[in-house]
């Protein structure tokens, strides 16, 4: 709150009490004085944690999409998709940190999360220059595995931080499906893979996720 100083008080200048006097065009303002809040070092613990926040945005953020859909059923009014994913992986993903160097895992990142059975035995290869085969075995009747389940598909090189995924793909009893890769020799041998599956409930209008799978690099 600033205010013009009068009479005697119009000869002050600089910090009076909690006030400060000072001049703007020849005319004396007072305002009050506010102390700026000391910033403390961080604890050690503080700064591993912040370390770890800063790499897992970093890995993240360019997952945004996929996370956001494998996340969904974790919504809930201002809390998204990513804010969950962020918790898990500043949580579950990291490696050293005290005497070894941080690390994150990529193999401890997940993309969706859900009670759903996962794929079975799926493996991840490359078909072509710019295709890459997903395959898993047929496990309908596993657990909650169903006929209509989907796959969700994600190849993320985390160096360029280059993604390409498949949302709503084909069903679990396929065994099988190729995403396209554009100028796929760039990111061979750099691709992260992760592969899950979905169901949507006509009934419920929700739809249920299994935990997405770390399928390694391609």
């Amino acid at each position: 709150m600033m205010a013009k100083a009068d009479g005697i008080f119009s000869k002050l200048r600089g910090k009076v009490g909690g006030v400060v006097f000072y001049v703007v065009d020849g005319k004396t303002y007072v305002r009050q004085h506010i102390d700026e809040p000391k910033i403390s070092e961080p604890t050690p613990l503080q700064q591993v944690y912040r370390n770890k926040f800063g790499m897992a945005s970093h890995f993240l953020r360019p997952l945004k999409i996929p996370i956001e859909f494998g996340f969904q059923a974790f919504r809930k009014g201002m809390r998204t998709g990513m804010n969950v994913a962020m918790g898990y992986t500043v949580k579950n993903a990291f490696y050293g940190g005290g005497v070894d160097p941080l690390q994150l895992i990529p193999a401890q990142v997940k993309l969706s999360m859900g009670s759903l059975t996962g794929a079975r035995n799926a493996q991840v290869s490359w078909v072509d220059d710019e295709q890459v085969s997903f395959s898993w075995e047929n496990n309908i009747g596993e657990g909650s595995a169903g006929h209509f389940d989907q796959a969700m598909l994600v190849l993320y090189n985390a160096e360029d931080q280059r993604v390409e995924y498949v949302l709503e793909g084909d069903f679990r009893s396929a065994g099988q499906q190729e995403v396209k890769v554009l100028r796929g020799k760039e990111h061979e041998g750099k691709l992260h893979a992760y592969i899950s599956f979905h169901h949507y409930s006509r009934r419920y209008k929700t739809r249920e996720f299994s935990d997405s799978q770390y399928l390694g690099m391609v």
